[in-house]
């Protein structure tokens, strides 16, 4: 808590000492989100009983989740500005369920745990009329391009996982340039691990003389992965072509290939449609690291409107991860719908509720047809938000 203090008052007392000479805004968001959780989890047994017998497990929760996040941009004229976000860094900068720091006492409650304040976005860079480029630890707008899902969480790639596992940042840079079209060409360098290099001495006494043997280890390397997109206007529709790739990295670790494209329609009255679809590539395999080679792909339909004085959101994904090594194949397949009700909304701010059901099936399948497990889970929330500018 003190820690939160100290931030929140740093960057308050930067933003007293700066608005004489920079425009510097401070927004936030406050939610809170109770939740019903149902699991259910079949495994079935190994082909020599027929894939006959199996267990199965359900399980239901009833949680809560909060979150707040405070943001505070500057811009200092010709085109420069940062932007820092303090936040919870948990699942999808959410505090939960009581909360996820230490607890003040090991007699306390477990309501009386709290969440800490990271950095959940710290970056600065320049617009201009030609482009721009900003660095650090930069916003990626996951939810939007479902493609980082598949070429970074090819395991678990429906139920936003970039979103909640990465918070929508990553450390790294990008940079894009106007076309005369209209366009835009966009190019992103992330730093996916950041490895220190380990450098070992060998001291060898042979004929009693000590010589020192310096060995480097040079497979300590970095992880990077360079991203290119293009937002185009084809008459009303926009689309915009993604690739993918992580080209750099220690040996025998992933590295996947990602292409795809994001496609959005014209508003149709009060409705809007969006589509994904991607397919990704790995074609390492290392027994030590149990890197193994997989293509999977991606597909995502989605769709946006007014309903009364709310607005609805729901999409359909359908996604597929297939093993090169082995006979099974992940299938997954999920829903979304949410409706977003204004409660109250001024010039400084608005609260708004917003019912959701999600909905996941994931099932593993032999080439011959026999199911290794099944596994669905529904969340069911309602959250509270709250904004401030």
């Amino acid at each position: 808590m003190k820690k939160a203090l100290t931030i929140l008052t740093i960057i308050m007392l930067v933003s007293i000492a700066v608005s004489a000479v920079a425009e510097v805004v401070v927004t936030g968001d406050m939610r809170i989100r109770p939740r019903m959780d149902l699991r259910s989890t079949t495994t079935y047994d190994s082909p020599n009983s027929n894939y006959q017998s199996f267990m199965t497990e359900d399980r239901t929760d009833g949680y809560y989740y909060y979150r707040a996040r405070v943001n505070a941009k500057a811009n200092i004229g010709d085109g420069w500005f940062s932007h820092i976000q303090l936040g919870s860094n948990g699942v999808a900068y959410w505090t939960g369920k009581f909360g996820a720091g230490s607890t003040p006492s090991g007699s306390s409650l477990p309501g009386a745990g709290r969440g800490t304040v990271d950095f959940m976005l710290l970056y600065f860079g320049r617009k201009m009329d030609k482009g721009g480029y900003m660095g650090g630890l930069i916003p990626i707008n996951a939810l939007a391009n479902p493609l980082y899902d598949l070429h970074y969480y090819s395991n678990i790639m429906v139920d936003v996982p970039y979103f909640i596992f990465n918070n929508n940042g990553a450390h790294g840079f990008t940079g894009y340039i106007n076309l005369s079209n209209g366009g835009k060409l966009n190019a992103t360098l992330l730093v996916d691990d950041d490895n220190t290099q380990i450098e070992t001495t060998l001291d060898s006494t042979a004929s009693g003389v000590p010589n020192p043997i310096t060995k480097t280890d040079n497979e300590m390397k970095d992880t990077y992965t360079f991203i290119f997109d293009a937002p185009l206007k084809l008459s009303d529709f926009t689309v915009q072509p993604v690739v993918m790739f992580t080209a750099i990295t220690a040996e025998g670790m992933p590295k996947p290939m990602t292409y795809g494209a994001n496609i959005a329609t014209p508003k149709m009255g009060k409705w809007q449609f969006f589509g994904t679809f991607g397919a990704s590539t790995q074609s390492e395999a290392d027994t030590t690291t149990g890197t193994v080679e997989y293509s999977a792909w991606y597909a995502r339909l989605k769709a946006v409107g007014m309903i009364g004085k709310g607005k609805m959101t729901a999409w359909v994904d359908m996604a597929s991860k297939k093993f090169d090594a082995n006979d099974y194949e992940n299938k997954f397949t999920y829903f979304w719908i949410d409706y977003s009700i204004p409660v109250y909304k001024s010039d400084v701010g608005s609260v708004s509720v917003k019912p959701t059901w999600r909905h996941a099936m994931q099932t593993r399948e032999s080439d011959a047809g026999f199911e290794y497990y099944d596994f669905s889970r529904d969340k069911i929330e309602l959250t509270i938000d709250f904004k401030f500018k």
